[in-house]
């Protein structure tokens, strides 16, 4: 299954480091906008920064902690604020 992810505005949790970034990673190479999150403030500005830089696209970190059901919704509210839209969750 192929997805057309250019343009489009795509959630990855924990995504500073792993599995997730590497996610993040291909939905740049697709040319995807992210908004990429992780507990860690340091690692997840790291991340945005370097995704931003070798994709050239749009990304913005977030802290959050995937066990806590109102740092989800936060973090899903602070994507719809900055991007207007959420496309898909990976």
């Amino acid at each position: 299954m192929e997805l057309e992810l250019a343009g489009r505005v795509v959630m990855v949790a924990a995504s500073s480091e792993g599995i997730g970034y590497g996610i993040a990673a291909a939905a740049a190479r697709e040319g995807a906008r992210l908004s990429i999150a992780s507990r860690s403030a340091e690692k997840i500005v790291a991340a945005a920064k370097a995704l931003t830089e070798r994709y050239d696209v749009e990304c913005k970190g977030y802290v959050m902690d995937a066990t806590d059901a109102a740092g989800i919704r936060s973090w899903t509210a602070a994507t719809l604020e900055h991007f207007g839209a959420i496309d898909g969750l990976l």
